[in-house]
């Protein structure tokens, strides 16, 4: 790594990279990233690792007085084991029902259109799409009721909240807090409904303070 003015220069093994420096994030108190415009303007981006804290601190400290990037400090993380339930979004339960009873209204539509006659027939026809629907909204509904808790990590980084399970990350977009009862509360989000589960309620309050303080706008509701 070597610092040119407004220039950084990192050399690998698998080359060199020069750029001028823009943005500095830091990932850990010894690794950030530095990202900037290479020479032909394209975006760059380098992540660099330290032996230790104090040579990383003095790395970024010559980065911000000769090419004054802006800092992005290190944000806390939490992680907190969970027990969790992904929940079915109540629009997905009624979604069957709504596309049958459109193919409801599309047949009468055709009828009326075509001048024909309702027949005892059609009748049938459009009560079993009706029933169809009811069955699936109905399968829907089951399933989310004996889906199972499994055994999740809550990650709280900075303004970020996301759920680890073994399938992999899913962040949360909270819009709301739904209090279940005094260990079990909901993350209710446009696309998102996770039941999460704490073994006590002091344990249950003081993470769900945490989610809130990285989620000032989300309302904290009492479900009953």
């Amino acid at each position: 790594m070597y610092i040119d003015d407004d220039s950084l220069r990192v050399s690998t093994t698998e080359g060199t990279e020069e750029f001028r420096p823009r943005r500095l994030s830091w990932k850990s108190p010894n690794q950030f990233t530095v990202a900037g415009l290479g020479k032909r303007q394209t975006l760059n981006r380098v992540s660099l690792r330290f032996e230790t804290a104090e040579k990383a601190e003095l790395a970024a400290s010559a980065l911000k007085v000769a090419a004054k990037v802006l800092e992005e400090p290190l944000l806390p993380v939490e992680e907190v084991q969970v027990k969790i339930r992904f929940l079915v979004n109540p629009a997905m339960l009624i979604l069957p029902l709504v596309f049958f009873m459109f193919l409801f209204v599309r047949v009468l539509a055709v009828l009326a259109l075509n001048g024909t006659s309702f027949s005892p027939g059609d009748f049938w026809q459009l009560a079993i799409l009706m029933i169809i629907g009811l069955e699936a909204a109905f399968i829907l509904y089951l399933t989310q009721r004996r889906r199972k808790r499994v055994t999740a990590f809550l990650r709280i980084e900075g303004k970020f909240v996301s759920v680890k399970t073994k399938r992999g990350s899913d962040p949360v977009l909270l819009k709301t807090i739904e209090w279940r009862d005094a260990t079990t509360f909901v993350l209710r989000g446009p696309a998102t409904k996770i039941e999460v589960s704490l073994s006590t309620a002091s344990e249950a309050t003081r993470v769900a303070g945490k989610i809130t303080s990285a989620f000032p706008e989300a309302k904290e509701v009492q479900v009953r």
